[in-house]
């Protein structure tokens, strides 16, 4: 083992010490010589690719269910939302569960109100329909980009199963990403699963409304590949 390898095996002994044991596990422990049997470059692009693509779509998303509650008059509600989905936003590929799951808890509860508002069949004038329209135009399309994000992370969590454990040459990158797949991908499947469900009840009770929004008839088979 030359300088080079020793000094990444002990930045990784360090690192790996902060996680859990059962996380460390997900993956079988690193080879002290060359790379992985998989291609982890590719994996750990794709992956930080993934992230940051589903980053930002639930900003979008974040920003329209905060333009739909503004419209309704829950001002407050529309505050915290434009702040969770500013925060979700800026994470990137450093985005994680916790992340996750609070954006999720948030825009469920403000899209709970919305949809109570609009099934109670509340009076909605032109103004408040062409903002709900012009919310829902953006929404749907973030819809289908966040499931073209999911769907790159399932194949990114297929192709780390098979790969094998990354190697010293991978990179620490590598070795992070062998780590978080197994964790955060079902998260995110299972995150924009609900989203998608979320969305489509939404834009039903927008339609029986009378407000314009894009067609979702095609979101059910962009998710046959998540």
């Amino acid at each position: 083992m030359d300088r080079r390898e020793f000094v990444l095996l002990s930045a990784f002994s360090v690192t790996i010490l902060g996680f859990s044991a059962s996380k460390a596990l997900a993956f079988s422990l690193p080879k002290i010589g060359g790379g992985g049997g998989g291609d982890w470059g590719s994996i750990v692009k794709n992956f930080k690719g993934g992230l940051v693509e589903l980053s930002t779509q639930s900003g979008v998303v974040g920003e329209v269910i905060a333009d739909l509650a503004e419209a309704l008059g829950l001002k407050q509600e529309a505050a915290i939302m434009r702040g969770e989905a500013k925060s979700i936003s800026e994470k990137g590929d450093a985005l994680g569960a916790d992340d996750l799951d609070s954006f999720n808890a948030k825009s469920g509860s403000t899209l709970a109100l919305v949809n109570e508002k609009l099934a109670a069949g509340v009076k909605l004038d032109a103004e408040q329909k062409k903002k709900m329209a012009e919310a829902g135009a953006k929404y749907v399309p973030a819809l289908f980009k966040g499931v073209k994000a999911a769907s790159q992370l399932s194949s990114v969590g297929s192709d780390a199963s098979g790969a094998g454990a990354p190697g010293i040459t991978d990179g620490m990158d590598a070795f992070q990403a062998a780590i978080d797949i197994p964790v955060l991908v079902p998260k995110a499947i299972s995150f924009v699963t609900n989203s998608v469900s979320a969305g489509q009840k939404l834009t039903a009770i927008m339609r029986e409304n009378d407000i314009a929004v894009p067609d979702t008839s095609g979101l059910a088979s962009a998710m046959a590949d998540m």
